[in-house]
């Protein structure tokens, strides 16, 4: 695929087996006394998943609204059925194949939110776009510092679009503000 719609997710969609499994390991390894606590654990799942509806509502209307591929991709330890409800719509694609790095290369914008895949697009000069649509603990705030930021859904197709159509200036990242 060239001149695609790239979502770069990150979510911890874990079930409750998996939360179980988790929070034992982060008490084994001690995690729990350096800042991962089970409850800071649970914040994170719990915003995952709204995070994902969030998301899910977005690739959806997205993808009514553009003819554009839209290539979604899912954390490596996120499972695929997860996206299985995108299989409907023709133009979106969920891939877990290839770098992460060639995807961004070949992207004409990067969507996520928090993820290590926006900060790369940034720094690569790729139009990205954080989106957040509610305060959460998913993520990386990092990794949003040098995206365009959205808080809601029509805001962010919004941008999406007026990038698509050539129609917004997108800021070069100067390298020397990134310091750590």
């Amino acid at each position: 695929y060239k001149n695609y719609i790239l979502f770069s997710l990150n979510f911890t969609l874990l079930s409750k087996k998996e939360f179980i499994q988790k929070s034992k390991y982060l008490k084994e390894t001690n995690y729990v006394n350096r800042g991962l606590t089970v409850n800071v654990l649970k914040k994170k799942v719990k915003d995952s998943f709204r995070m994902y509806k969030e998301f899910s509502k977005l690739i959806k209307t997205l993808s009514k609204k553009t003819n554009l591929t839209i290539v979604v991709r899912p954390h490596p330890i996120d499972k695929l059925k997860n996206y299985n409800f995108l299989n409907k719509y023709s133009n979106v694609k969920v891939i877990k194949k290839g770098s992460i790095s060639e995807w961004i290369h070949h992207a004409k914008i990067v969507v996520h939110s928090g993820c290590a895949g926006g900060l790369e697009a940034s720094v690569r000069g790729i139009p990205t776009i954080s989106y957040l649509p509610f305060d959460s603990v998913h993520g990386h705030k990092f990794s949003n510092k040098f995206s365009i930021k959205t808080k809601n859904l029509k805001q962010c197709l919004d941008v999406i679009e007026k990038i698509t159509n050539n129609n917004m200036k997108i800021k070069k990242l100067n390298l020397k503000d990134i310091k750590s």
